[in-house]
């Protein structure tokens, strides 16, 4: 019994030293990205304490992220970076499609922020980066957009019916 044991935590211990550095940006990157959007989702809804994050998947996450507005503009690259994550997790070899997806959609947002000549590690690494900073920033974000909305209307109103003049 203890022989199998020891095969077993030789074999799994073997596995951990042939992940390579864009499989680990992957796994890093996708648990940042989810770290992000559940401080975010946190900022958004009325009753943080009650907030489990624990108790949803990361697509999970991500479906309650877009509801509020949170990452909404990164659909295509939050769905390409679980998808990585799903086949690296699983022991497939991943399609670098995938990647390809997040760094075009990332320089399609902000073409300063991907340079093609540098390393992929690092470009992957730096889109990735990009998304968990605009994760971050969406709902103080959406909290000034949603002031703006709401201070439009009451000018609309306003303007629509002025308060009566007194003489």
């Amino acid at each position: 019994m203890n022989e199998e044991i020891e095969q077993l935590a030789s074999k799994h211990a073997n596995a951990f030293k042939q992940i390579s550095e864009l499989e680990g940006i992957v796994i890093r990157g996708q648990v940042m990205v989810e770290m992000a959007i559940n401080h975010a989702i946190l900022d958004c809804v009325s009753f943080p304490n009650e907030y489990k994050s624990e108790k949803f998947s990361f697509s999970q996450i991500v479906i309650l992220g877009h509801m509020l507005g949170i990452c909404t503009p990164f659909k295509a690259e939050l769905n390409a970076l679980n998808k990585l994550r799903n086949q690296i997790a699983h022991g497939t070899s991943f399609d670098d499609k995938y990647i390809r997806v997040i760094i075009s959609e990332i320089k399609q947002k902000n073409a300063q922020i991907i340079q093609t000549n540098k390393p992929l590690a690092t470009t992957l690494a730096t889109a990735i980066s990009f998304i968990c900073g605009a994760i971050s920033a969406a709902p103080e974000l959406a909290n000034t957009q949603l002031l703006i909305k709401r201070l439009q209307k009451r000018i609309h109103l306003a303007n629509e019916h002025p308060p009566n003049a007194k003489n």
